[in-house]
Parts: C-alpha cells; sequence; structure tokens
C-alpha cells in the first residue's frame, strides 16, 4: 500500500484557502466601488438632483466611500459648469484616502 504523503496535501489545500479568500476580496472590492459607482451624483450622467445648495450638503456630509470611510468635507468652492447647472465637489476619503468627485444637477435650484 503507497502512502501520500500529508504535509504536502495540507500545505496545497491550505494555499488554495487562502488564495479563494484573496480572490473573493479583490472581488468584493470591485463589485463594491461598482455598485458606488453606479448612485446617482457619481458621475456627470447620472448627477443628484437638488432643489437648494443646503441640501447639497447633506448629502455630501452624509455620503460614504465605497471602503465605508467618511468622505471630507470638499476644501475650497465646488467647480460649477459653464451653464451653472452642474456643481462638481471633490472630496477625499478619511479612511482609505480615494478621491470622490460627486456631481450634483442644479437646474431646479430656486434662488
Amino acid at each position: 500500500m503507497r502512502r501520500i504523503p500529508l504535509l504536502p496535501g495540507l500545505l496545497a489545500l491550505g494555499g488554495a484557502i487562502v488564495g479563494g479568500a484573496i480572490l473573493g476580496s479583490r472581488l468584493a472590492r470591485k463589485l463594491r466601488r461598482q455598485t458606488w459607482e453606479a448612485r446617482p451624483g457619481r458621475s456627470p450622467e447620472r448627477p443628484w438632483r437638488v432643489t437648494d445648495f443646503d441640501e447639497v450638503e447633506e448629502v455630501i456630509g452624509g455620503t460614504r466611500c465605497h471602503c465605508g470611510g467618511v468622505l471630507e468635507s470638499p476644501q475650497g468652492a465646488s467647480e460649477l459648469e459653464p451653464e451653472g447647472t452642474m456643481r462638481v465637489a471633490r472630496s477625499r476619503c478619511q479612511q482609505c484616502g480615494s478621491e470622490h468627485e460627486l456631481y450634483f444637477d442644479l437646474r431646479e435650484v430656486r434662488h
């Protein structure tokens, strides 16, 4: 009867488990990022529609990064598109350091 070495088999199994965990973690991060980017306000094509400027600050304050971290308040003035219909607020995540742009549709804002 031939014996199969136990140690190499255990090492291979452990490697497969660790490799699967790493791959799963990467896929989970990618999925979280894709889900984050699909929400309103994450691109110029899907801006967050607001009716007053206070709502812009509320949205920025309540938005979390794809990693779950809190976004810093935008430094300086946000940019307005030449037509004045969209505001772009740039912010950084306090946890992972990712930079984000949040887009707001200002067409319904009453002055």
